[in-house]
C-alpha cells in the first residue's frame, strides 16, 4: 500500500511540475528523511571537493559523492557509478533509478543540517 501511495504522489508531482530536475532552484542540500521515517539522507556541500551524501536506515549506511546535472544526480561510491532521475520541490525530494522506474523514494527536507559518516576526515 505504501509503494502504491508512493508511486502515486511521484508521478502526481511529475505530472504536476511536467519538469523533471530543479527548476525551481531549491536548495538540496541539508537533511532529508523518506516518506515513511525509515531512512536519514545528508546532502552535504563541499567548497574544496565534491559534494557528498550520507544514507542512514536500520541495518546500514551508504556514503558517497553526487554531482546534479539538469535531470539527473549522478552517484560515486567506491567502485560503482550510476545515475539517478529526481524531482526537488521546496521541501520534497523524489528519486528514481532510470533502470528501475517502478522504485522511487519521497523525502521530505527536515533541516539544514550536514553530517558526514562518524570517522570520516575531510582532506
Amino acid at each position: 500500500m505504501k509503494k502504491l501511495l508512493v508511486l502515486l504522489l511521484l508521478v502526481t508531482s511529475f505530472s504536476y511540475s511536467q519538469q523533471l530536475g530543479n527548476p525551481g532552484g531549491d536548495d538540496i542540500y541539508g537533511e532529508w528523511v523518506n516518506f515513511d521515517g525509515t531512512q536519514r539522507l545528508f546532502m552535504n556541500f563541499n567548497d574544496d571537493r565534491p559534494d557528498t551524501f550520507y544514507r542512514i536506515w536500520d541495518n546500514g549506511s551508504s556514503y558517497g559523492e553526487f554531482e546534479v546535472k539538469g535531470k539527473y544526480i549522478f552517484v560515486s561510491k567506491n567502485d560503482k557509478n550510476y545515475k539517478l532521475v529526481f524531482h526537488l520541490k521546496g521541501l520534497q525530494f523524489v528519486v528514481t533509478n532510470p533502470d528501475k522506474p517502478m522504485q522511487a523514494f519521497l523525502f521530505k527536507k527536515v533541516s539544514n543540517e550536514q553530517l558526514e559518516p562518524e570517522g570520516y576526515k575531510k582532506s
